[in-house]
């Protein structure tokens, strides 16, 4: 399970007026002298997790980071901010995490749509983490404001069952929000011989928060030890933590 007591709880409540754009806004102009406090300030130093956008800038040390407003020190605040907001490999709860870094996905073969051509984010980072035989990949795309986040969640949810092979069937879209506790959450769920391949996509604000994960299935004990739920809820707390705090 996710390690009790470390990093933010899961908030039910989505500040509507907060966006992810805005709290990387404030954090800069907090760390720039602009009367700000260090309250907001969200742990983490996003080391291991690559991220990107639609036109690349290699960096020694990060791969592909990318913007597409003004530039701090080479960097938007808000490319800054992204990835501190992923799930590190420590708070997962398990042993031997390993990081894998991030590849944004291509388009699938076969399929018409794809979400980072067709309903670009202005930053996308992410993280691939190998837990105990499970891959976890988590992404937040962060887009110009809420319309173009939600244009770009309603895009996804109707057009990635049709995007996914024929059989195994999947299951889904499933409303999770539920247990995500996010402006709206969908789960899909194929079924393999490997284990579980599940995508949970939750939507809040400006920004869109996946967690894709494979090999899903129990122990001996008959039990999952990173239940993907749980994970995607985690991830989405982690992200409406820092909006509240």
């Amino acid at each position: 399970m996710l390690r009790a007591g470390q990093g933010p709880r899961l908030r039910s409540n989505v500040v509507p007026s907060r966006s992810v754009a805005a709290l990387a806004a404030a954090l800069l102009l907090s760390a720039c002298g602009g009367g700000g406090s260090d309250d907001g300030a969200v742990d983490g130093d996003g080391a291991g997790r690559s991220t990107s956008t639609e036109a690349a800038r290699p960096t020694p040390t990060s791969g592909a980071i990318t913007g597409t407003t003004d530039d701090h020190e080479g960097l938007t605040d808000l490319e800054v901010l992204a990835p501190q907001l992923l799930i590190a490999p420590g708070e997962l709860g398990v042993a031997d995490v390993q990081d894998l870094g991030y590849t944004p996905p291509g388009p699938t073969e076969g399929c018409a749509f794809h979400l980072d051509r067709d309903q670009p984010a202005d930053v996308h980072v992410g993280t691939t983490l190998l837990a105990g035989g499970v891959t976890i990949i988590d992404a937040l795309r962060v887009y110009a404001d809420a319309a173009a986040a939600s244009a770009a969640y309603d895009a996804w949810m109707a057009e990635e069952p049709g995007c996914r092979p024929a059989s195994p069937a999947v299951v889904g879209p499933t409303d999770v929000n539920e247990a995500i506790g996010a402006d709206a959450s969908m789960s899909f769920t194929t079924s393999l011989p490997s284990g579980d391949d599940v995508l949970v996509v939750a939507l809040v604000g400006d920004a869109i928060i996946s967690v894709a994960m494979t090999g899903v299935s129990p122990g001996a004990d008959g039990t999952v030890a990173l239940p993907p739920l749980d994970v995607a809820a985690f991830a989405v707390g982690k992200v409406l933590a820092a909006l509240e705090a």
